[in-house]
Formats: structure tokens, C-alpha cells, sequence
């Protein structure tokens, strides 16, 4: 048989330049760089052994083609079994895999090669004739060896307990595609080698997906970069071996470069990473952030100390420059990933930064619960807004004075099939944080236009359904054009609907926030101020933006009750009611309240004295309210 070499020659080409890219570029020094080293030289080795066996099919000695044929086998059959351990230790299962599941792991491979040296008495896998490489009955051996470990890697690399990043999995899928649809060419059609052609190019993707990038290191402080902390980070926890994280995050970094000018700012930078790296290895991947990982049967306490006697002062060209850091202090063996242990990092920071006092947090069992629970509502959230599983409640607004609805406020609700209910109070501001709060705010929106397109809640005296607007929401202006249109699409008469606007959304985006309040008032929609008294607005702010009502939040009336207090809150309502804007007082529990509010002049009351938030259906029966007469039934009337 004639074989075609190309496919190999483009091997050897395709797999001796990643190799040699590889060896020189950057690495870390770890179990999954020397895998893979190992893995690019055999792909190297295997398109050459192979080629030089076709070449001399026909023309060369027995004794040489047995050889050379005999070399490629074991070597090519060698590749799967090192990429099943290459999987194995980029998932973290290598360290801690127990002997007799390694031998089982190695077996199949190793019968594979008693029989390729046996072969030259058997001829069961393959023999000469003439000279010429003829394929022996045993031949489909090789080929179910191959795909048992191809179906071990996807079976590591995607069973459900793995955390794998996507990236690497979408490679994975594809390179054992090549791979196995390479076997199945070559299998019809021998004349065609092509396996190791897509074992190449399984290097060449393992080397662009999963192996760190050629830079390792910040150019400017020298410290490792993100790429090359995460790789570390990895290494160590998939090995198990125990160290503290140490976070610094530089406050007001922006402010330094501003005052003391960038080239000041980037010596700072020097200074403070060779200040950390004296505890450890360093690492900078952002701007003012910095990872240092502290190892030597260290505890948190003894890293406390070192935080604890970090400068406040770094001297640049003779002068003091004061520096403000937020500092957190964990243990690896809360950690199962890299990805988990920068992610609670960075929210860890971001949070201390957001807090007043002290600025070095040493984590505890009770923040990695903490961060787990909300992980886990991040998810329920995730899947409430995906599945259509979030439920609207709705909750009476009724007059002050007469006790007859006048409306009703839609509130979001979550019964998770996981965690089961869920407050409001936790999963909302876990959506605002996450960015999953103008999904949420779609689905809750969904849910009141059709209620609205179904039912005729003016009938039954209401003349407005009131949905809360994020902060986030209310200045995007796709989300005012996005309102627009679904009022549209479900036929609902825009002044039906009012939304509420907290009091520091109100305050901290004002101009943006009157534009889009203007865009939507222009369409015929009502706007309220919601929580007002929790913030720190003046009146004048919010009297300038077009608000038709504003709610006073129950603490801030519970405060009022007492004495010398009520006729401050009746004259804070006055000039509202001058300038035409109604008051609304949530959080009426009992009468008692009702009538001190009524004594204020508030217009409307809402709380658990009058009703609860009702699901959908409660509420249609407990309001009295009645689906529309559609057109085609009017007619018949």
C-alpha cells in the first residue's frame, strides 16, 4: 500500500514548534508544566518514527521496519495515558489517587505493550511481508485501547463533582472530536495517517487553552501576574499543600496618581510588592491589588502580625506618601479551586472597603458559610431568572381615610426548589451585586404586564400596579426603551403602572435618572420615591425630579412615634403636599399607627394591617377584580 505522509509531515511541523514555543517562553515550574513537556516530546518523536516507517515500507529491512513500527506503537500509544494524567491533575484528582486506581489507570497500556513486544513471534498486531507493514488480526486493539482512555478523560474532566472552567472543557470536546474522528479515518482508510496529525494539533490546543500564558510576570513591580497566581494557586491546592493568602488592596491608588504624579505612583507599586514578598510569594493582578502566598506551616495569627506592622508610610524621593490598605488574611484549606479562593478574596475586599474601622479581616469559618450561601443564591437566582420560577406578590395600597384600595405594589419572591424561600432582603441585593438584578426586574415586569393585559383591575376600583426600579435599572437607558415597548406588546395603558424609585438611587444618579423619568412620564407613566428617610436627601433634590408620590420607610415612621417627634414628620409632609405630591406610609401593623399617620395627612397606608403581599392568585380574589371583556365577546353582547 502507497501511504500518504503529509498528515505526518504537518505532525512533526505542527508539534515541534508548540514545543519549541514552549521551552521558550516563561513557565511555572509544576506537575502539569512537566506533564505536558513530556507530552509535546512524544508528539514530536512520533510523527518522525512514523514517517521514517512508511517511508521504509517496502524498501527497508524486516528487522529495521519491526523496529521503528514497534518504537511508534508503544510511543503513540503512550500519549492517552499521559493526557488521562494530565486531566487528572489539571481537575486536582492526581495528588491523593490511590495506588491501585493509578495501576488500573496504567493497565490497559501496559498489556498494550506486552503484546507490541510479543509480536514479533505472534504477528497478531502486525508483521512484514517483503518488507511491507501488513496489519495483523489483533490491529483493533490499538484502536479500543485509544478510545478507553479518550472516555476517561471525558469522564474525569466532566463528572459532577469536577469544578473544570469552561474553556477548558469546550477544548477538551473538541480535541477528543479530532481525535476520535482521526481513529475512525485512519481505521477505513490506512492509507491515510492521521492520528497523529490530530494529536498535534490535541498539543497545540492544550498549549493555547490550558497552559499559562508566555508572560508571566507584572512588567512593573516583577511580581507574578494573574495568569501565573492562578496556575500556583492551583498546583498547590490540587496537591494539597497548605499555605495563607494574604490580599493587600491599595486605597485611593487613583488619588496617589493624581496628587503625586504616575511615575511616584508606579515606585510606590515597587516598594509595596518588595515589602509583601518578603513574606512570600508575590503577586499583582490589578492595579493596586496584591496577592502574596505565605507557606511554612505559617498561621492566620503570625500573617496577622506581619499585616499588622505593614508601613502606613512609603518614602518616595524624600517625602512620606501615607498609605491606606485593606487587607485580607485566609487559610487554603477552605479552598477547593483557585477560581473559589480569588473570587471570595476580591468580595471579601470589595466589602471590608465598603465598612468603616478596622481594614484587616482574618477569615473565618463563619464568612466561608457566608460566601457559600450566597454562591448558592447567586445560583438560585440565576436559575429563578432562567427557568421562570420567580413569583410576583402583590400588596394592597389603600386610602387613609376611607380604607378602599387604590392600588397595589408588586414584590418580587423566591421559592427556590433547592433553599427553598428566600428573603427579599438577601437575594435582592445579591442580584444588584451580581448583575442578574435587570434580568430579575424583566421577569417581575413579565409577570404585571400580564396580569395587567388580562385583568381589568380599574373595575374594581385600582387605578395602579407600583414595581420597584433598581438603582441599576434606573439608569439604563435601554431599560426605558425596554418598559416602553412591553407596555406595547401587552396593550397596557402606561398609567397604570407607577414605579418606585428608592431615595439613593434617586439621589446618587439624579440627572440621569430625570432624563429617564422625563422619557417615561412623557409615555404616560407614574414615578414614586420609595424609602424615603433612609437616605441623606435634601428636600429640594427630590421635589426637582418629577416623583407623584413618595413613601415614607416604616423605621423612619416607627422613630416618629415618639413624643415631640410627630409634629417634625407632619411638617416634613406638608411641603410635599404643597408642591401636589402624595404620601404614602408603609409598614402599618396595627391601628394604632394608622391613626397617627392619618393625624400627619398622609394619603395612602400600606401594611400587613389592611393585607399581606398576596400571590397572584389570592390577590385576584381577595381585590375582586375580573378578566377583561375581549372585544369579540363584547360584540356578542
Amino acid at each position: 500500500m502507497k501511504y500518504n505522509i503529509d498528515f505526518e509531515i504537518a505532525a512533526f511541523i505542527i508539534s515541534f514548534l508548540t514545543l519549541a514555543y514552549y521551552l521558550a517562553s516563561p513557565k511555572l515550574k509544576n506537575r502539569l508544566s512537566y506533564l505536558f513537556f513530556a507530552i509535546g516530546i512524544i508528539a514530536t518523536v512520533v510523527p518522525v518514527l512514523n514517517i521514517t516507517a512508511l517511508i521504509s515500507d517496502g524498501v527497508g529491512q524486516d528487522s529495521f521496519i519491526y523496529s521503528v513500527n514497534i518504537c511508534y506503537q508503544i510511543l503513540l500509544h503512550a500519549l492517552p495515558l499521559m493526557s488521562v494524567f494530565y486531566i487528572l491533575e489539571l481537575t486536582g484528582n492526581l495528588t491523593g489517587l490511590k495506588y491501585k486506581y493509578a495501576l488500573a489507570i496504567i493497565f490497559p497500556y501496559f498489556v498494550l505493550v506486552l503484546i507490541i513486544l510479543t509480536n514479533p513471534f505472534t504477528g497478531l498486531v502486525f508483521y512484514t511481508d517483503e518488507g511491507r507493514f501488513v496489519a495483523g488480526p489483533l490491529i483493533g486493539i490499538f484502536y479500543i485501547v485509544y478510545f478507553l482512555y479518550i472516555g476517561l478523560c471525558l469522564f474525569v474532566m466532566f463528572s459532577p463533582n469536577q469544578k473544570v472552567r469552561s474553556k477548558y472543557k469546550c477544548t477538551y470536546i473538541v480535541m477528543l472530536m479530532v481525535q476520535a474522528a482521526s481513529l475512525c479515518i485512519q481505521y477505513l482508510y490506512p492509507k491515510y495517517q492521521v492520528i497523529d496529525f490530530s494529536l498535534s494539533l490535541s498539543v497545540l490546543f492544550t498549549y493555547i487553552a490550558m497552559q499559562p500564558s508566555a508572560e508571566l510576570t507584572d512588567p512593573l513591580t516583577k511580581a507574578l501576574n494573574y495568569f501565573a497566581l492562578d496556575s500556583l494557586l492551583s498546583d498547590n491546592i490540587n496537591r494539597k499543600k497548605p499555605f495563607i493568602i494574604l490580599g493587600y488592596s491599595i486605597d485611593e491608588l487613583r488619588h496617589i496618581n493624581e496628587v503625586y504624579g504616575e511615575d511616584w505612583g508606579n515606585e510606590l507599586l515597587t516598594n509595596i510588592s518588595h515589602t509583601l514578598s518578603t513574606a512570600g510569594q508575590i503577586a499583582r493582578i490589578y492595579g493596586n491589588e496584591f496577592y502574596v502566598i505565605i507557606k511554612g506551616n505559617k498561621t492566620t495569627d503570625e500573617v496577622y502580625d506581619f499585616a499588622e506592622k505593614l508601613p502606613k508610610t512609603f518614602k518616595i524621593k524624600n517625602y512620606e506618601i501615607p498609605i491606606g490598605a485593606t487587607i485580607v488574611i485566609a487559610d487554603s484549606i477552605y479552598f477547593k479551586s483557585s477560581e473559589m479562593l480569588i473570587e471570595f478574596m476580591e468580595f471579601n475586599i470589595r466589602h471590608l472597603k465598603d465598612e468603616a474601622g478596622e481594614k484587616i479581616l482574618v477569615i473565618e469559618k463563619k464568612q466561608i458559610d457566608s460566601f457559600n450561601r450566597r454562591q448558592q443564591v447567586v445560583n438560585a437566582v440565576t436559575r429563578a431568572v432562567g427557568e421562570h420560577q420567580l413569583d410576583v406578590y402583590y400588596q394592597p395600597i389603600v386610602d387613609a381615610y376611607t380604607g378602599k384600595m387604590t392600588g397595589a405594589e408588586a414584590l418580587a419572591r423566591l421559592n427556590d426548589p433547592v433553599l427553598g424561600w428566600i428573603s427579599p432582603g438577601e437575594f435582592i441585593p445579591v442580584a444588584e451585586q451580581t448583575g442578574l438584578i435587570l434580568e430579575l426586574g424583566k421577569c417581575v415586569r413579565e409577570k404585571v404586564w400580564l396580569l395587567l393585559s388580562e385583568y381589568d383591575i380599574e373595575r374594581a376600583g385600582l387605578s395602579y400596579i407600583s414595581v420597584n426600579l433598581s438603582s441599576i435599572e434606573c439608569i439604563q437607558k435601554t431599560v426605558m426603551e425596554e418598559i416602553v415597548n412591553e407596555s406595547k406588546k401587552y396593550n397596557v395603558k402606561p398609567e397604570l403602572v407607577a414605579f418606585e424609585i428608592t431615595e439613593s438611587a434617586a439621589v446618587a444618579s439624579k440627572e440621569i435618572l430625570a432624563y429617564n423619568i422625563n422619557t417615561l412620564r412623557e409615555n404616560g407613566f407614574k414615578f414614586y420615591l420609595d424609602d424615603y428617610g433612609t437616605g441623606y436627601s435634601s428636600m429640594s433634590s427630590l421635589i426637582s425630579l418629577p416623583f407623584s408620590v413618595i413613601k415614607f420607610e416604616k423605621s423612619f415612621i416607627k422613630l416618629a412615634m415618639e413624643p415631640m417627634r410627630g409634629d417634625l414628620v407632619k411638617r416634613i409632609i406638608s411641603p410635599m403636599q404643597v408642591y401636589g405630591v402624595r404620601v404614602i406610609i408603609e409598614g402599618i401593623e396595627d391601628e394604632s399607627l394608622a391613626g397617627k399617620a392619618r393625624s400627619w395627612g398622609v394619603d395612602y397606608l400600606q401594611g400587613f394591617l389592611y393585607s399581606e403581599p398576596l400571590p397572584k392568585d389570592a390577590f385576584i380574589q381577595y381585590t375582586g377584580i375580573e378578566k377583561k371583556i375581549k372585544k369579540s365577546e363584547k360584540t356578542k353582547l
